[in-house]
């Protein structure tokens, strides 16, 4: 409808009624309906942009008052709080007394594992002169305190010396014995240790540095390393371990759960448009704790194909649509997203926006089946499965019900209809996860390559 077409008078919309009824009806729904539909579009398109402006600004927590014990997010990130007055936000908190206790056990028990140094500080001989009368006094007792220190790193440089030795006895003209030390490296041709190359590593994919920081962090140490001479360890690292990939890799497909992922990342590259990290990973009861990442420059199905191949057993993604067509896999849906399409829409409209209350229905129908999920541990396979029969099926199914039924209440492009329309498209896989005690109710195993990655700019 165009909002700059002239609206008839009263005058005319009367002449319009005397002279033809029908006529009149028709146009006035006609431009209702016109008039409808463009102020739903507009209310789709305002509620997407709120939804899109919370999912970037808003925290990343889908914490709820009725869980909480509530797992963490499949996709984990900081939130936006400002770093600089982070101390005093923390300093204005307010601290019981049982969380100090708390707090403090914990500490000590994770600070055992470091290397205790005692240091004494006594009176001088002439401090121990009384003052008073000139006697030698007597010591009475000792306090202790336990401070911690920081010794800032620093780069030695090893001199490596090998030696070579000659045999005077079988030496002639023709024949030379020559026996030469070895000095172990993977890096024979470099300046660089195998601790160097792995704290590079681990900087750039555990502490989220770039490689141009390292190379000015490391010429504050006094050593100057360029980044491209960092990238050529990288890659000869990456030869080296290559072959533990690929046995951890060829053990993974062999195992009856697979957790996979994906997830976009932005590289330095000719080609535009979006890269994916691929990940992988074993169930929490496998003996092996795998954790495989794999990069590809698309999304594509052969993707996932590819990675997958030669894998028979349950594969729990968060149901991209390529994870499904994998042959020989039974496909579990993650009851984390299915809850995060619900809070998104809590956290962008309010608590006390129109789809509230729906929203918060279908959060306590999930955050039950979470609940009876922390009841089950420590549980064995075999109780789980029995106990989840008794106990989620039931709710699952109600859940399901409600979906069915609610769904009709709201139209096709809202955001609460996708919501739920998402947990009914993905109920047969959702429901999968009561198949096996060895499953898990969601996909959050799957090691987000958006947290152990860092993006490469």
């Amino acid at each position: 409808m165009d909002y700059r077409e002239p609206v008839p008078s009263v005058e005319e919309l009367k002449e319009m009624y005397n002279s033809n009824p029908e006529s009149f009806f028709n146009f006035v729904n006609e431009k209702l309906y016109e008039r409808n539909e463009a102020l739903f579009a507009k209310a789709c398109l305002e509620e997407q942009l709120r939804l899109e402006k919370s999912r970037w600004y808003g925290k990343k927590t889908e914490k709820t008052d009725t869980l909480a014990f509530a797992k963490p997010s499949l996709f984990p990130e900081y939130d936006n709080t400002d770093v600089f007055n982070e101390a005093e936000e923390i300093q204005a908190e307010p601290e019981e007394v049982v969380v100090k206790k708390t707090k403090r056990k914990n500490l000590n028990n994770r600070t055992k594992q470091l290397e205790i140094i005692t240091k004494e500080y006594d009176l001088t001989d002439e401090e121990k002169i009384c003052p008073n009368c000139g006697h030698e006094m007597t010591k009475i007792g000792k306090q202790e305190k336990i401070v911690f220190t920081y010794i800032p790193a620093k780069i030695n440089k090893e001199v490596i010396i090998t030696y070579t030795y000659k045999c005077d006895n079988c030496s002639t003209d023709d024949k030379t014995i020559i026996k030469e030390a070895k000095y172990p490296t993977c890096f024979p041709k470099t300046m660089a240790s195998h601790g160097l190359v792995s704290h590079i590593i681990s900087s750039k994919f555990e502490r989220y540095l770039p490689l141009y920081r390292l190379e000015k962090t490391f010429n504050q140490y006094g050593l100057d390393i360029s980044r491209k001479t960092m990238s050529n360890w990288f890659l000869t690292a990456c030869d080296i371990l290559k072959p533990i990939r690929d046995l951890m890799y060829n053990d993974l497909l062999k195992e009856n759960i697979i957790h996979a992922d994906e997830t976009t990342l932005r590289v330095i590259s000719e080609k535009a448009g979006k890269c994916y990290m691929w990940g992988l990973g074993s169930s929490k009861w496998s003996d092996k704790n795998i954790r495989l990442f794999f990069y590809k420059d698309s999304r594509a199905h052969e993707n996932a194909f590819e990675l997958l191949k030669g894998f028979k057993g349950y594969l729990q993604t968060d149901m991209y649509q390529a994870y499904p067509k994998v042959p020989d896999t039974i496909d579990v849906a993650c009851f984390a997203h299915a809850k995060r399409k619900y809070t998104e829409i809590v956290k962008a409209l309010g608590k006390q926006g129109i789809y509230s209350d729906t929203c918060q229905k279908a959060i306590k129908f999930i955050n039950q089946l979470y609940s009876i999920e922390h009841k089950l541990e420590g549980k064995t396979p075999e109780e789980i499965y029995n106990l989840r029969q008794k106990l989620a099926k039931p709710i699952f199914e109600e859940y399901i019900k409600w979906c069915t039924k609610t769904i009709k209440e709201y139209l096709p492009k809202t955001a609460v209809a996708k919501a739920i329309q998402y947990s009914i498209n993905n109920a047969e896989y959702l429901k999968n996860y009561l198949l096996d005690g060895h499953l898990a109710i969601d996909n959050n195993l799957a090691l987000s390559s958006k947290k152990y990655y860092p993006q490469l700019l």
